[in-house]
């Protein structure tokens, strides 16, 4: 059809598809792990309105501070398809973390390898 902008069914798939897609999955983890910390913070304090830490709690704050820990290091360490270096982390001279590390990235910090493409 003349004008459709959508993708022809004889044009190739993304190069590296499969490894944004999972790229995606390690992102909404983050995400998802950040929004059940916020609802078990909400959840505690509508159950008992104090700010007293009882043990429950405490265990609770420490299961979700462990999955929150893995997802965020399997989301800064994701390697890029191309040159398989973390896509988050900067190179080692420009520092090793900090809040920039926690910002999406719309390419590779290494080999500026554009994100989808």
């Amino acid at each position: 059809m003349i004008g459709d902008n959508n993708r022809s069914e004889s044009s190739p798939p993304p190069i590296y598809a499969a490894e944004w897609s999972e790229l995606r999955v390690v992102r909404r983890n983050v995400f998802l792990t950040i929004l059940a910390g916020i609802i078990a913070i909400g959840a505690k304090y509508v159950a008992d309105p104090g700010l007293h830490v009882t043990l429950p709690s405490a265990l609770l704050a420490l299961v979700w501070a462990a999955f929150w820990a893995r997802a965020y290091n399997r989301y800064v360490q994701w390697p890029c398809p191309r040159c398989g270096k973390p896509w988050q982390l900067k190179p080692f001279w420009r520092g090793l973390m900090g809040p920039s590390h926690a910002v999406p990235r719309d390419s590779c910090s290494h080999c500026h390898l554009p994100i989808n493409s």
